[in-house]
C-alpha cells in the first residue's frame, strides 16, 4: 500500500469527525471500525441508519481509491438487516468485485460482532487522475 495514499485516507475529515478508524487497507479492500455513540441514535433510540451507511461508504471510498486512481461513487444500494445501539462497535468491509474500464464494482458488509447488520453494492466511476 502506498504510504502517501494511506496518509491521505487517514486525513478524511468526515471519517475523523465520526471517529472511524482504519483497520486495514490494501488494493481493492478496506476494513474500518466505528463505535456507535449516544449522539448517533435516532428518535427510536437505535443507531441511525446514516451512521451504518457512512461506515460502509468510508470503507468503500478507501477500497475504490486504493489503486491511487480517483474513484467517485455513482450508485450505492444499502440493505439494513439488523440494528445497533450505543456502545456497539461496528466493522465495515468493502471488497472490489470487478473493474471494467472506468467502472469499479464493490460489495460492502457491516457487522456487529458476528451479526451482519447491513450489506451494500456500489459502483464507482474511475477518473484518469491519481489520488496523491
Amino acid at each position: 500500500m502506498n504510504e502517501r495514499l494511506l496518509t491521505k485516507f487517514k486525513q478524511d475529515p468526515f471519517a475523523n469527525f465520526l471517529d472511524i478508524k482504519i483497520k486495514e487497507v490494501r488494493e481493492g479492500y478496506a476494513r474500518v471500525e466505528g463505535l456507535v455513540k449516544e449522539d448517533y441514535q435516532n428518535f427510536n433510540q437505535v443507531c441511525h441508519g446514516g451512521f451504518i451507511f457512512t461506515l460502509a461508504d468510508v470503507a468503500f471510498s478507501f477500497a475504490s481509491n486504493s489503486h491511487n486512481q480517483q474513484a467517485y461513487a455513482v450508485n450505492v444500494s444499502l440493505d439494513l438487516l439488523a440494528g445497533a445501539r450505543p456502545g456497539d462497535r461496528l466493522v465495515a468491509e468493502a471488497e472490489e468485485i470487478r473493474i471494467a474500464g472506468r467502472l469499479g464494482f464493490y460489495q460492502m458488509r457491516v457487522w456487529r460482532e458476528q451479526t451482519l447488520i447491513a450489506r451494500c453494492q456500489a459502483i464507482v466511476y474511475r477518473k484518469d487522475q491519481p489520488v496523491v
